[in-house]
């Protein structure tokens, strides 16, 4: 594999696992949204 196409396989991954951290962050905060509202009611 030449350096090119390694630099661009490695920041596709990088930018996936970007995505799916920003993903589970936004599951988390939804979460305790949920907890919240439970809670008040």
């Amino acid at each position: 594999m030449d350096k090119q196409s390694f630099t661009e396989a490695f920041a596709e991954l990088r930018a996936r696992l970007y995505r799916n951290g920003a993903l589970l962050d936004e599951a988390k905060a939804n979460q305790k949204r949920i907890e919240a509202k439970e809670k008040a009611a």
